[in-house]
């Protein structure tokens, strides 16, 4: 009996290797994967418990969810533990959040960045990896565990935007709750526990999300990181109606005169409503610069403060900003101001310093000289629309890798040619060489070697003779657009071979570009847009475009005919046509593009469509394409 007695372990691992290093002669047992019909049992005791109740129903539409997530899960136990009990906190399908909700990758890598969350232990220099490279490394790894989704992807298949499941953003900031990692509070939270209850709870927290401005009041955590606003400062309504009473206001008194116009009693409730509109606005923009006071004086250690949806039109950016010397990461978001304080020149931490506004009524701001003195700088967003007073030195800015809304008006030109690590430039309204002579052999502008994206959007027209010049130093570019009235497009030799993306929009080319462009050999999508070429027709011959796959051609007024030859655009599978209402039909060679599986028309009238659908005289043309898809044409 007593040679019976010993010990017995039992290992679990995830690699079958480690249990045959241990003993190749041992009893190996291997876990098999649940069946369909067993998976679905094991779902169902997680995510629809039984309950005593007689009004307990399980949705139709629930279940059928419940089944399309087993069949995800594969038979692995653990993915049915995880999505089971998410699925059991939702009370139906209305529960479930969107999941549509993109993120940008850059907003997120720079993020990341500020918060120490990705280290490089190599010394970082010309062709050495950045720190944003590997936090793009970790990104694409979240993206093969599928604990991300891609939403889209740039000229050289990075990822653009990602997107996170409802259920597994709810798995997520369970776990950040555990860890003290996160805390997000809302009017629930601020319902639920009170605000003398709020801060507590949280009191262990270093990063805050908020969704009620009301709540920041009631938070007093000295150490806090990172503080991400997404609440509105003031209604967005209110700016709405204030500008409609705005426009109508000039309209109604010069319809009714200046004499009668207080006869009418419309009119005078609509002065009383604006005046009482105004009067709120200005109590609340009053609120407004309170509440930041607040931030900046008592969130003191803060890293990250990033107001991606915090309106406050006219509001002003008090000094107190310049006590955040910690600061890594500052976004305005949607915030409209009209100046910028001085003490921004404290902020020599800053990594990323983003200034542009994402709502669509900005107006002129005025930006003191400081931000030279920011070295760390390595992302910047300047304003959409400077005031005249602006004018910035950016030279001594050499970590530089995204300079957006840059211009000649309110920025040296030549300060570019010192930004050596530059992959993303953004040129706005105006732009133009001065002192340019074509007779003098000049230095290029652009000497980062880096530059993967250019972008020139403007108003005005652009000489082109200003634009190759722009573009000459421009090797390595992969995404290219040009948004303005050119005229001429610059010759081949002057445009990066390595360019994968290219949209045109407004360029008002005598020229049909077609000839020039089809002769990129990288190129893999181009989008024409609004009256890119003034002429009657555009041609590509046999061996044009060799790579595209995706072709776009928008509001081409004049367009009347597209002419293809046979063997080009030979890996095309998307085409878009939307208002060229001049254009008399498809040309007959896209019957020969076999990849060809979507095809979009657009604002097109009704002889052009008619001609494509089933039974029409073109239909031959289109009949081997998967999807074709008609929207807004003439009935």
């Amino acid at each position: 009996m007593e040679e019976m007695l010993g010990t017995k372990i039992l290992v679990t691992t995830r690699n079958k290797d480690v249990a045959l290093h241990i003993d190749p002669r041992g009893c190996l047992h291997e876990l098999q994967c649940l069946s369909g019909e067993d998976s679905f049992k094991f779902f169902q005791s997680l995510a629809f418990p039984k309950s005593d109740s007689p009004d307990y129903v399980i949705e139709e539409e629930m279940l059928e969810l419940g089944k399309d997530m087993v069949n995800q899960c594969a038979g692995l136990p653990l993915a049915i533990v995880v999505l089971g009990g998410m699925l059991a906190t939702k009370g139906s399908l209305n529960d479930l959040a969107n999941e549509d909700y993109e993120i940008p990758s850059f907003e997120l890598i720079q993020l990341w960045v500020a918060e120490d969350l990705v280290t490089l232990e190599r010394n970082e220099g010309d062709g050495e990896e950045t720190v944003e490279d590997v936090a793009e490394h970790y990104l694409n790894e979240l993206a093969g565990r599928y604990m991300v989704q891609v939403g889209t992807r740039d000229g050289s298949f990075k990822i653009k935007t990602c997107r996170m499941h409802d259920l597994v953003r709810d798995l997520c900031l369970s776990k950040a709750k555990y860890q003290s990692f996160l805390c997000v509070t809302d009017d629930l939270k601020m319902e639920q526990t009170g605000t003398s209850k709020l801060s507590p709870e949280i009191g262990k927290i270093r990063r805050l999300s908020i969704h009620k401005s009301v709540l920041i009041n009631s938070i007093n955590i000295p150490h806090l990181r990172s503080l991400l606003y997404f609440d509105d400062m003031i209604p967005k309504n209110i700016f709405l109606t204030l500008a409609v009473m705005k426009k109508l206001m000039p309209l109604i008194l010069s319809e009714n005169g200046y004499k009668n116009h207080f006869d009418n009693l419309n009119l005078i409730g609509q002065l009383r409503a604006l005046f009482a509109l105004t009067v709120l606005l200005c109590l609340t923009v009053g609120k407004s610069g309170g509440l930041l006071t607040y931030i900046f004086n008592n969130f003191k250690q803060l890293r990250v403060l990033n107001f991606h949806k915090g309106s406050a039109v006219g509001c002003k950016l008090v000094s107190d900003i310049g006590c955040l010397i910690h600061l890594r990461y500052f976004s305005l978001g949607s915030c409209v101001l009209k100046r910028l304080p001085s003490s921004l020149s404290k902020l020599r931490c800053l990594i990323t310093l983003n200034l542009s506004s994402s709502d669509e009524s900005y107006s002129e701001i005025h930006v003191p000289n400081v931000i030279w003195k920011m070295q760390q700088l390595r992302h910047l967003y300047l304003p959409q629309c400077c005031d005249k007073r602006t004018k910035l030195k950016l030279g001594n800015l050499i970590n530089l890798q995204t300079l957006v809304n840059f211009n000649t008006k309110n920025c040296y030109l030549g300060d570019l040619s010192r930004m050596k690590n530059l992959k993303e430039l953004r040129i706005c309204t105006p732009f133009k060489a001065e002192d340019f002579r074509e007779d003098l052999n000049m230095n290029p502008l652009i000497t980062s070697k880096h530059l993967q994206s250019l972008c020139v959007d403007s108003d005005e027209r652009t000489d082109p003779r200003h634009l190759t010049y722009l573009l000459i130093g421009c090797v390595n570019v992969y995404e290219l657009a040009i948004r303005e009235d050119i005229n001429k497009l610059p010759n081949l030799e002057q445009i990066s071979q390595s360019i994968d993306r290219m949209c045109l929009v407004g360029s008002k080319l005598d020229e049909d570009p077609m000839p020039t462009l089809e002769r990129l050999p990288k190129l893999r999508i181009l989008e024409l847009y609004l009256d890119v070429f003034i002429g009657m027709v555009m041609i590509c011959s046999a061996t044009g475009f060799p790579r595209l796959t995706h072709l776009a051609i928008a509001c081409q007024k004049n367009l009347e005919e597209l002419r293809i030859s046979e063997g080009a655009m030979s890996n095309l599978s998307y085409l878009q046509i939307t208002d060229c209402r001049k254009l008399k039909l498809l040309p007959d060679e896209l019957r020969f593009i076999t990849g060809l599986n979507e095809l979009e028309i657009q604002m097109m009238p009704k002889a052009f469509k008619d001609k494509l659908v089933q039974g029409g005289e073109d239909h031959y043309k289109v009949q081997h394409v998967t999807s074709i898809i008609f929207q807004d044409c003439d009935d």
